[in-house]
């Protein structure tokens, strides 16, 4: 299976990226990796309801100057389903811990890095490693504003957009925001889960388009 890495970041609060980055994970065919590297936020392991499984989370896990061993990170990691998770970074985690654990996972499967909307210097050097970033924006106005702000501070690498549904259409707020839009999601009235399973197929085509691409 191509080992991809896929970034989320979130156009503004609320936007619903941490959820997108797990229906994106969650959609692969086989298993993937999905790293949380947003401090903001109350931890990837709590949005999924794994919070008691046991296993490593960032604040526990014992990166020297070395190479992390994929087989421990396999088995190390608590699993949503098929999905490793690497959650709740207390802080901001630094770009060689964050390199270290990106090579292994990408030795597992493909990876999908919940990077929040901060850019700090593990946040950047993860971003700098993705195959595609992907900014997850609410198709208002002050949503597509807010977004556009996010997406001028990216790294120089792939990046495209997927909407919330509101009152920008597609192709305005692509030419708005200077990205491609990959995909508008459908509004949930009433979920199936920690995440909607209409999120989960359209995830699972962008990763599965991006590695076909890549293969």
């Amino acid at each position: 299976m191509a080992s991809v890495v896929v970034g989320v970041v979130g156009g503004s609060g609320g936007a619903g990226a941490s959820t997108f980055a797990a229906a994106l994970a969650c959609g692969v065919g086989g298993a993937a990796v999905l790293i949380d590297l947003d401090p903001a936020s109350g931890g990837l392991d709590v949005l999924l309801g794994i919070e008691t499984v046991p296993g490593a989370r960032w604040p526990g896990l014992q990166l020297g100057g070395g190479r992390l061993d994929p087989v421990a990170l396999d088995g190390g990691l608590p699993k949503w389903g098929h999905v490793r998770v690497l959650a709740a970074p207390q802080a901001s985690v630094e770009p060689d811990a964050v390199d270290q654990v990106i090579d292994a996972a990408c030795e597992l499967g493909p990876v999908v890095v919940d990077a929040g909307r901060g850019l700090d210097p593990g946040q950047a050097a993860a971003l700098g490693r993705c195959d595609l970033v992907i900014v997850v924006a609410a198709a208002t106005v002050p949503g597509i504003s807010a977004a556009r702000r996010v997406g001028s501070g990216l790294p120089a690498v792939s990046v495209g957009a997927v909407l919330r549904r509101g009152s920008v259409r597609e192709h305005d707020a692509s030419e708005l925001l200077g990205l491609p839009v990959l995909a508008t999601l459908p509004e949930v009235i009433r979920r199936d889960g920690p995440v909607p399973s209409s999120w989960v197929r359209i995830g699972g085509g962008i990763v599965e388009g991006l590695m076909a691409a890549s293969a």
